[in-house]
């Protein structure tokens, strides 16, 4: 008998939803080029004293990943802020990108939402738990757009870069 045949109807359909989702289509028309673009970038090294340079870069490059034009938007404008992330002005604008994406992707995202897409979610203050929290939301968001394979290797490439 085939291992499919013995399951459950419920169990039958959940594990036919699983496969569809995990190989789901992405919505991003050149995902695997976005990727390449973005990792080319955060792979590079800021001369002394080019940091900001770098991170309006990184920005900019890696903008592309997001199909929501109101995203890729608030990350290109993040591109434009000077003085880097260490900078307030910097800062805020990085809070209104993660805010912009927050409120066009959340309703977006299929299944459990991460903890920043539940309605009395607030955005943590603390450096480390917003930053957990952008993770978590980045990575359904890259999921959604660029599809699992390449989500996958985007996360392993910010891994490899040091910028996760």
């Amino acid at each position: 008998m085939h291992g499919l045949a013995r399951l459950s109807p419920l169990a039958l359909v959940a594990v036919l939803s699983s496969a569809a989702c995990r190989d789901a289509t992405p919505r991003h028309p050149d995902a695997r080029g976005a990727v390449d673009r973005c990792l080319a970038v955060t792979g590079t090294t800021a001369p002394t004293g080019q940091a900001a340079e770098l991170a309006a870069r990184v920005a900019a490059s890696c903008a592309e990943l997001y199909v929501e034009q109101a995203c890729r938007d608030a990350h290109l404008a993040l591109a434009k802020v000077g003085g880097g992330p260490t900078s307030p002005d910097w800062i805020a604008s990085f809070s209104r990108a993660q805010n912009t994406c927050r409120e066009v992707y959340c309703p977006l995202l299929p299944g459990d939402k991460p903890a920043l897409c539940t309605p009395a979610a607030s955005s943590p203050t603390e450096p480390a738990a917003l930053a957990a929290a952008w993770n978590a939301l980045r990575t359904e968001i890259y999921k959604l757009d660029l599809g699992a394979s390449e989500a996958a290797r985007l996360t392993a490439g910010f891994e490899k870069n040091g910028q996760r």
